[in-house]
């Protein structure tokens, strides 16, 4: 069932997830970046604080300088290992984008522009995600929340799998009150600086 959509949200951004993030959850982003856009985060996150930051589930970033769509966690205000593996994607100031996240039993799977992009292994129960946060560089369209019970992978459909197995928190890094730079960033106030589609449930196949 799909809760009523976001409509051009203002930037930063807190909503809630309606009754939760569950499997089979699909979210997708549709934005403009900025001429001079640096990062767009999105917070899929237990709470609704930003300034301490509650624990996030899952950190999505488009990183402009780095040219790379970057996946994390944070929790106690601790980030856990950056993950920035994928194919090669091209960022572009300036120009809209798609984005969308689709929660499945054992991770969290991520499109960019209509194409697979990477995963990320659950860290922290998606099941007690209940608020959504946005920040960054960009003007955003639509958020459109979706929950369904199957996926569509490269044309053929099949079931969500099982339970979902065990999580294991990741180890954290350098604790800074309010506002959390990644390594190697600068941060930008008023944003949660850095250290990364599926139509309605349906995944795209790799691009």
């Amino acid at each position: 069932m799909a809760q009523a959509p976001f409509l051009n949200p203002t930037i930063p951004f807190v909503g809630p997830i309606q009754n939760g993030l569950k499997q089979g959850t699909l979210l997708s982003f549709h934005g403009t970046s900025y001429p001079s856009s640096n990062r767009v985060c999105i917070n899929l996150q237990i709470g609704p604080s930003v300034a301490p930051r509650d624990t996030v589930a899952l950190f999505v970033a488009l990183d402009f300088n780095r040219n790379l769509i970057v996946r994390n966690s944070i929790q106690a205000q601790n980030w856990g290992v950056e993950e920035t593996h994928g194919p090669p994607v091209a960022l572009i100031r300036g120009q809209p984008f798609k984005l969308d996240i689709l929660c499945d039993a054992y991770d969290y799977k991520i499109a960019f522009n209509g194409s697979h992009y990477a995963e990320m292994k659950h860290r922290i129960p998606f099941q007690s995600v209940f608020y959504l946060a946005i920040d960054g560089e960009a003007q955003f369209q639509s958020i459109h929340i979706n929950s369904a019970g199957s996926t569509q992978f490269g044309g053929s459909t099949m079931p969500m799998p099982g339970n979902p197995p065990g999580y294991v928190p990741m180890p954290g890094q350098m604790p800074i009150p309010g506002q959390m730079p990644m390594p190697g960033q600068m941060p930008i106030p008023g944003q949660m600086p850095m250290p990364g589609s599926y139509a309605s449930g349906h995944m795209p196949s790799a691009g």
